[in-house]
């Protein structure tokens, strides 16, 4: 990698910016969320004499990388052999990142009215977990990018569930959020 990425001047990108990246890392970043890795069961990377790997993740003149923790559920006979890795987040273009990837999660995002998702007209509320972070589906990897897309997003799902609560003045806050969700 020193070789092949190294640049010795700023190349500026002319048709991608930070924007193009928060969207795609918004859209997939749920596919790579592998939970809690296995821990004392990591790569070891020899680093040459002199490297600048930082030194809070190199020990033994080593960059450790930390595996994925493997798939433990029983496996059907016909998927023959080959290991399944965990997923601590659903694996689909179901925007997790805004819901969650469980019940639990969902119902701590939304304000348990009309189907909307907790907001206060300007932001989606801090993490009680992670100081100055958003709180949403889940968010791994935070950064700007990623916060700008979440508060993007959260709003347009409210305004969804305004226009069918005015057009099914009759469905409860769960059918509300559910039907936003899909659309």
């Amino acid at each position: 990698s020193r070789e092949l990425l190294a640049r010795h001047e700023f190349i500026a990108a002319s048709s991608l910016n930070l924007l193009a990246a928060a969207w795609i890392q918004f859209e997939i970043h749920n596919w790579f969320s592998h939970g809690a890795p296995q821990s004392r069961n990591e790569f070891k990377v020899p680093l040459p004499r002199g490297d600048d790997w930082p030194a809070k993740e190199r020990f033994d003149g080593c960059m450790h990388i930390q595996r994925t923790a493997r798939d433990k559920s029983p496996r059907e006979p016909w998927l023959g052999a080959a290991p399944t890795f965990r997923n601590f987040n659903s694996h689909w273009w179901d925007a997790g990142q805004l819901y969650g990837h469980d019940h639990a999660t969902q119902m701590k995002i939304r304000s348990r009215r009309d189907g909307k998702i907790r907001f206060d007209g300007k932001m989606l509320p801090e993490d009680p977990d992670s100081k100055g972070v958003d709180f949403t589906g889940f968010n791994d990897n935070w950064w700007i990018g990623l916060a700008v897309l979440h508060n993007l997003f959260a709003p347009e799902h409210n305004a969804i569930c305004d226009a069918l609560k005015s057009a099914y003045p009759n469905r409860n806050d769960e059918e509300l959020f559910q039907h936003a969700r899909l659309i």
